[in-house]
């Protein structure tokens, strides 16, 4: 049912996928390092005037299955609204003990 909904989605709010999944296990990522590397980089194109949106859904199972995963990637971050985005989704998710 979500993929029907793609077209007429302007901007998507909470849901059962934490932004924490996309950011560390999910696959596409909104920060890339480049190691000094992007001021060698080419001049304006045609893709930097692009919207790109990646769609990413887990289902609970899914999430329990990657939750102690993502939340550790949060947590070494320093990201704890990460981790507990991902704790209140999948009440299994074994919490570590907070700073």
């Amino acid at each position: 049912m979500c993929q029907m909904l793609v077209p007429v989605v302007i901007q998507s709010g909470p849901g059962s996928t934490p932004e924490a999944a996309g950011d560390y296990l999910a696959g596409p990522s909104h920060v890339l390092p480049t190691g000094g590397a992007v001021r060698f980089g080419s001049p304006l194109g045609v893709y930097d005037f692009v919207t790109r949106t990646s769609i990413i859904e887990y289902t609970p199972g899914a999430l329990g299955k990657h939750a102690r995963h993502i939340c550790a990637f949060a947590r070494l971050e320093g990201l704890e609204g990460h981790a507990r985005a991902v704790e209140v989704r999948d009440p299994k998710a074994p919490t570590e003990p907070r700073p």
